[in-house]
């Protein structure tokens, strides 16, 4: 490759990066409108609400060059209540262990739905599929991480389950393959839940915290 065709690529590898973010961008808004919008026409049903809280975080490479991944994280708590009790985050997971391991590799950027005591900063908490040993989830249905009690449900589960992020195509994927899946993992006992729904992630866990990904045969 001569100098000439190898600058016209890196400025296509660029150019490419660029656009994938700004898209990025349009459907992290597109989640977050659509799951507020929800809030407000189902949350007083649920006894729930959104917290006066959100934050947004980035993962970059070490290089500093590229960003692997980025997260919006929402506080949920009750009705009446005023500080979240749990945290709903939305994370895009494009490249390293957010979205592979190093023993099961996927080439598929994903993105993660969590509900959790905590909010994913993508430093210190975050979804990743190299090592969930701390503590091992339980894996329900094949696409539920499960980290609470045996019977919990509402605001006292702790879960995460994960959509491909080339699945998302358009508002109706979002409702149908995020919003719905939150509202029915939220209301349901997780064993119970109705969860057969096309881009949701399939896992297969092991005994030592790595995850693989299965494909849509296995």
């Amino acid at each position: 490759m001569n100098e000439f065709a190898a600058g016209e690529s890196i400025f296509r590898a660029f150019n490419l990066v660029e656009q994938v973010g700004h898209e990025i961008n349009g459907l992290a808004r597109i989640i977050e409108h659509e799951l507020v919008e929800s809030f407000i026409s189902q949350g007083e049903g649920k006894d729930v609400k959104l917290a006066s809280w959100r934050k947004e975080a980035d993962w970059v490479s070490e290089s500093q060059w590229v960003y692997m991944g980025h997260v919006v994280s929402l506080g949920v708590t009750t009705c009446r209540g005023k500080l979240p009790r749990r945290y709903l985050s939305i994370q895009f997971a494009m490249i390293g262990e957010t979205m592979t391991s190093f023993k099961h590799p996927n080439s598929q950027p994903l993105v993660h739905v969590s509900f959790w005591d905590e909010p994913v900063d993508m430093e210190y908490s975050y979804m990743g599929l190299e090592d969930l040993s701390k503590p091992l989830p339980t894996l329900v249905n094949d696409s539920v991480f499960y980290w609470s009690a045996p019977g919990d449900s509402g605001l006292s589960a702790q879960w995460t389950f994960s959509v491909r992020l080339t699945s998302l195509n358009s508002r109706d994927d979002v409702k149908n393959k995020i919003v719905d899946v939150f509202w029915e993992l939220l209301s349901c006992d997780i064993d119970t839940a109705h969860l057969d729904i096309e881009g949701l992630v399939r896992y297969r866990l092991y005994d030592d915290g790595h995850c693989k990904m299965l494909s849509e045969v296995e």
